[in-house]
């Protein structure tokens, strides 16, 4: 209900419609909602109606407040705004901008200038797609025929959508596979990157305690990058029992004391490597910093070899 109310008293607003006795019935009511809620609207806080009779009343102070004037790009003003554009065009020179779309009946009897400029809607071409998937698919097709025929640079080239949550991980997936160096400019969460995915793997293991499962992931993310991980013996993770949980410091003593480690020709490297990791994350939350220096050294993301972070890692503090 009062999401529905403020936007009813928005609108109203917005077309300047004068609820103060106005009718009976619902806007009645609503006249009454309005009053109360201009009660309670703090000093610096007026209707868009009270701020429009207000700048009205003020519109001859526009030639040193604002000067010339252009309303850009602007398909239409709201009604309660429209009064205050006539005021301003008696004080200043004020130009309506539109480019192709229409411009509003009401822009000349305000006498608005109306400036020159293309009236014809742009080319548009319709494609159907069945999913998101197909849509982003669509989308890097239509984006790499315009860099193959010249018509465009990359950096000419956008991919817009009025909600990107359902776009975001398909566009993620498909641009190493179409070989596009896609940016985001609204971001990217960052365990969508290995390096963002790495730093949660360790989070989980600093916060919730060392598992064969916490270490099996955080190596995985790590084989490539220099650090403790890589002086570990080629395919080490083999001596694990897949059945032991190894959720604390004594059974993971245990195993590396066992012979299933002591036996194993690089068994004495291995048990040495492991414990060292382990020594830096049985520490926790209170060690993140220390553990997460040798862990990510001089790491780099996979973007034109740029740093992924500025000054100290994230995940080391």
């Amino acid at each position: 209900m009062v999401d529905a109310a403020a936007e009813t008293l928005r609108k109203a607003w917005a077309a300047g419609f004068a609820l103060d006795g106005a009718g009976a019935g619902r806007v009645a009511s609503l006249a009454v909602l309005e009053a109360a809620v201009v009660g309670k609207l703090p000093s610096g806080m007026m209707r868009p109606t009270d701020l429009a009779a207000a700048a009205t009343a003020r519109a001859a102070h526009a030639g040193r407040v604002l000067g010339p004037t252009t309303f850009q790009g602007m398909a239409d003003l709201a009604p309660c705004w429209r009064g205050v554009a006539a005021a301003l065009a008696r004080h200043v020179a004020v130009c309506w901008a539109s480019g192709p779309r229409p411009v509003p009946e009401w822009v000349p009897a305000a006498a608005l200038r109306v400036a020159d400029g293309p009236r014809s809607a742009p080319a548009v071409e319709v494609c159907t797609a069945a999913t998101p998937r197909h849509e982003v698919l669509e989308a890097f097709r239509w984006a790499r025929w315009l860099m193959a025929t010249g018509r465009a640079r990359p950096s000419e080239i956008a991919v817009s959508s009025c909600r990107t949550e359902d776009y975001d991980d398909v566009v993620l997936a498909l641009r190493a596979e179409a070989n596009l160096d896609v940016r985001f400019v609204h971001g990217v969460p960052a365990t969508a990157v290995r390096e963002g995915q790495a730093a949660a793997a360790l989070a989980d293991i600093l916060v919730r305690g060392v598992t064969q499962d916490g270490l099996r992931r955080l190596a995985a993310l790590l084989r490539h990058a220099p650090g403790p991980f890589a002086a570990l013996p080629e395919g080490w993770t083999r001596i694990l029992p897949r059945e032991a949980p190894l959720s604390d410091l004594p059974a993971w003593e245990r195993l590396l004391g066992g012979e299933g480690v002591t036996g194993h020709s690089e068994g004495p490297a291995l048990a040495a490597g492991l414990r060292a990791i382990l020594a830096l994350l049985a520490a926790g939350t209170a060690g993140a910093a220390r553990a997460g220096r040798p862990c990510y050294p001089g790491s780099r993301s996979g973007s034109g070899g740029r740093p992924c972070w500025r000054g100290r890692p994230p995940w080391s503090t």
